[in-house]
């Protein structure tokens, strides 16, 4: 049986207060929620969406540099690019990584079960939580800068594989017997 989009819906707004009412939830809960009713049983199956990995670009890879540990650039870059509040927390790597994340999609990543692949190495990862109350101008409340391996979901667009989905670090490990994303 298919979700209804009114299933869909009450499900992301559940999610959504949840993390906001626990304050600092991580990233990418609020959209991994309705994300999961999307995705492909393989990594690199043919995405209906051509734009998923634009998509991904602009959320999750820095596209200009400036200071990442200072809040007011945080919210310069946020909100020039529409990103404050997306979510309560964001995530971003810094752009000379995007090569290396595009990899993991490559056969430098693991697959941990259906589209979700983990990277075999670490990447800094900027952690942003802000909130754009109604009216008001966008807050970043806080800055981490965190040390992981990377978990995205991996679809073919335009006959290559990439990233489509940042999907939140639980502190899972690659299984080297699990096969390789490509």
């Amino acid at each position: 049986m298919k979700p209804t989009a009114s299933f869909c819906l009450t499900v992301y707004t559940l999610a959504s207060l949840t993390a906001w009412v626990s304050g600092y939830d991580q990233s990418e809960d609020t959209t991994s929620v309705l994300a999961v009713l999307n995705y492909n049983p393989r990594p690199c199956m043919r995405s209906s969406n051509n734009n998923g990995y634009s998509y991904f670009r602009q959320k999750h890879i820095l596209g200009s540099q400036f200071d990442t540990n200072n809040k007011q650039q945080w919210l310069r870059y946020l909100n020039s690019r529409g990103l404050c509040g997306r979510v309560p927390v964001q995530t971003f790597m810094q752009s000379e990584d995007e090569g290396a994340v595009r990899s993991i999609c490559r056969g430098g990543g693991i697959n941990l079960q259906q589209n979700l692949c983990i990277s075999r190495r670490s990447f800094l990862v900027y952690a942003i939580w802000s909130q754009k109350p109604r009216k008001k101008p966008c807050i970043v409340r806080s800055i981490k800068r965190l040390r992981h391996p990377v978990v995205v979901a991996c679809d073919a667009i335009d006959n290559q594989c990439l990233p489509v989905h940042y999907e939140r670090y639980r502190g899972q490990k690659p299984d080297n017997n699990a096969p390789i994303c490509r």
